[in-house]
């Protein structure tokens, strides 16, 4: 390394620059942005820009996306700027984290809000476009239309439907569920310790971390005798019939077992089959 590094600092002879023929490397190939109810979730309140509803155009909160650990402080802002207002939520997500979704669900059936399966077409900024920013005058509240055709609810979402006081699902909307995974992920921590011995026994002083190594992990499929009882609980303080557990048992995780607007009345996971 010193012989390389003496040689680099000597004065190099002058030497006629040979021509090289570069190509230019193709074009990357577009990336096609993710639709936003594929992303994390987002929560945002919104105004009707509907033709003819000022001065009383409806507010609701829109929730779009996926359950993620972050997803219950997104929900919970949303809610703080909502304030004392009862909006309902209009909500699309494929699902993801159990306990985010439930978390979401504890806090709007403790505000005592309703819930509705579908999406928003945002008129003008959305919550994802970062460049866009809201008018003053609009105080944080987004414009858009509401809508059912198209909107889907899967996998850990329906707990969250599951809390409104007031459930909505039309016949144009998709519900599904599927078994629970449980992923298990190991760590091997090594870590120095100092201890002294009094009267015979020890006595640690302190320990320090010394190097954090992933270990092996696993999944597993369906509930278990700590799961359903999780569940089971929750479905009952919402007043959702137990046959749920059954038909979540009846697609893998990588499926999705749709379920009808008449098995979502039976259950009562839907107040009304109403848009």
């Amino acid at each position: 390394n010193a012989s390389v590094t003496r040689e680099a600092a000597s004065k190099p002879k002058k030497k006629k620059a040979a021509k090289r023929k570069t190509k230019t490397p193709p074009p990357a190939a577009p990336v096609k942005p993710k639709d936003s109810w594929d992303l994390p979730m987002t929560a945002a309140i919104v105004r009707s820009s509907e033709p003819g509803c000022e001065p009383t155009c409806p507010h609701w909160i829109s929730l779009e996306g996926r359950i993620v650990g972050s997803s219950p402080g997104v929900v919970r802002k949303a809610l703080k700027q909502a304030g004392k207002q009862r909006l309902p939520v209009l909500i699309r997500s494929p699902g993801g984290e159990m306990n985010a979704a439930l978390e979401i669900g504890r806090m709007i059936r403790q505000r005592k809000l309703d819930v509705a399966v579908g999406w928003t077409l945002f008129n003008g900024c959305a919550p994802l476009e970062k460049s866009c920013k809201l008018p003053k005058e609009q105080q944080g509240v987004y414009r858009g239309t509401a809508y059912d055709s198209l909107g889907f609810c899967n996998s850990a979402c329906p707990l969250v439907l599951a809390a409104g006081t007031s459930r909505l699902a039309s016949s144009r909307a998709y519900v599904g569920v599927h078994q629970v995974r449980t992923t298990w992920v190991q760590e091997r921590v090594v870590y120095r310790e100092r201890y002294r011995m009094v009267n015979g026994k020890k006595k640690v002083l302190d320990r320090k971390i010394i190097s954090r190594k992933p270990g092996k992990s696993f999944e597993k499929h369906g509930l278990d005798k700590g799961l359903r009882k999780r569940l089971t609980a929750y479905f009952k303080e919402m007043g959702i019939g137990l046959g749920i557990l059954e038909d979540m048992e009846k697609a893998p995780p990588s499926s999705i077992y749709q379920l009808s607007n008449v098995r979502m009345e039976e259950l009562r996971l839907t107040t009304s089959a109403g848009s």
